[in-house]
């Protein structure tokens, strides 16, 4: 194993618990969790829009669109009954739409999507991630009733039926891809390879969260005003 990779594996087991413990136990630390993330994530963003040859119209835009994805984000968190189920079900979505593109892409290879922009987003990574986060949504759906039964009656996802479920997790990929474009585009135009040195092995804290953000805007959408 590279040292890299060994950097990278500690980063995330350090991080990724510490994160979900937040959201988890919500309060004072979960506002103190979000208020950082924004502050890092706009320092972040308008330190590579100022290498752009439009640094006030990037900055200016950029931090509207990073405080309504972040203010999604918490609103789902705090404004639903089933709030942390569904915080928690966005985040699985994600995370294994983020390792299925990986993996699915490396494995099948073949077409990239917008070369331009990401030159390592391959169609049948985006495919393979679609499919892994629909049934990992599917999956959180039918737990749900375990857990509604046997645990809590808000540790469940409030959707209409399993196909909705699936359909959701698939448009979670859709979404999070949208996410870390919007990032890459920002990036390429800034010369920069990450968004920042914050998190060893990965970058900057916009290169960990650049696909949760539009997922966080879809998602609360999706269940706040269609009805699902």
């Amino acid at each position: 194993m590279s040292s890299k990779l060994k950097t990278r594996l500690i980063s995330g087991f350090t991080i990724g618990p510490l994160f979900s413990y937040g959201i988890i136990a919500g309060g004072w630390l979960f506002w103190l969790m979000m208020a950082v993330a924004i502050v890092i994530s706009a320092i972040e963003w308008t330190s590579l829009s100022r290498a752009t040859k439009r640094p006030i119209l990037l900055s200016v835009s950029g931090l509207i669109y990073i405080i309504i994805c972040y203010e999604s984000f918490i609103s789902l968190r705090l404004n639903f009954d089933q709030g942390l189920y569904l915080t928690l079900a966005l985040l699985l979505s994600v995370w294994t739409s983020d390792i299925g593109a990986y993996a699915c892409g490396k494995a099948i290879g073949g077409a990239k999507m917008i070369p331009s922009i990401s030159p390592n987003k391959t169609w049948a990574g985006f495919i393979g991630a679609a499919i892994l986060s629909g049934l990992m949504m599917l999956g959180l759906y039918f737990l749900g009733f375990i857990l509604r039964e046997h645990l809590s009656a808000n540790l469940y996802l409030p959707f209409s039926g399993a196909v909705v479920a699936f359909v959701l997790g698939g448009l979670i990929t859709f979404s999070g891809q949208a996410g870390d474009l919007i990032v890459s585009m920002l990036k390429r135009r800034a010369g920069a390879k990450d968004s920042g040195t914050l998190i060893p092995g990965h970058g900057g804290l916009l290169d960990r969260i650049d696909s949760l953000f539009m997922s966080s805007l879809f998602f609360y959408a999706a269940v706040k005003f269609l009805g699902l």
